[in-house]
């Protein structure tokens, strides 16, 4: 049945006052339906997502490197573990509930603690995006740059605390 110009509801309409300023802003057809939020729906931002993944993996890798002393320990043999009674960790965790968490459920406890963060900070950003999709981007984006801070600051402790046994 074609359109009837004169029925409203099939009727071609332009956008509303309310709505002309947010066209650049708004999200394509099939990203913006009606339908909620949830795990069917794939999510606006992939890529952005996989940098920020991949970043919170390498946080608690080094995390683990950092706080472990029986690493790079110079003469280290690895069947006499006696030799390392005694060694301190080269460093400490500086997120005061991170490290909390570390003492209390150690690197798996850390590990769900960054996987929550993870998923909440997601969340946040499809939520977002889902009614501003340039805000919700930045967002992303913003997470990105901030969890590779901590990142290359363990990635240069951890070079220099290895060529310093070179």
């Amino acid at each position: 049945m074609p359109d009837d110009p004169k029925n409203p509801n099939t009727a071609e309409r332009g956008p509303s006052r309310s709505h002309v300023g947010e066209q650049a802003d708004s999200l394509p057809a099939e990203a913006s339906s009606p339908r909620r939020f949830g795990l069917g729906q794939a999510v606006l931002y992939p890529k952005v997502y996989v940098w920020y993944i991949f970043l919170a993996a390498l946080d608690i890798m080094f995390t683990y490197l950092i706080i472990h002393p029986d690493l790079f320990v110079k003469g280290f043999d690895p069947d006499k573990k006696d030799d390392l009674l005694g060694l301190e960790p080269r460093g400490a965790e500086v997120n005061p509930l991170a490290d909390w968490i570390i003492q209390r459920w150690g690197i798996p406890g850390m590990a769900l603690f960054k996987l929550s963060i993870v998923l909440l900070v997601i969340g946040i950003c499809e939520i977002v995006g889902r009614r501003k999709h340039r805000v919700g981007r930045t967002l992303a984006m913003w997470a990105v740059v901030l969890s590779a801070i901590p990142v290359v600051v363990a990635a240069w402790y951890l070079i220099r605390e290895v060529t310093s046994y070179a």
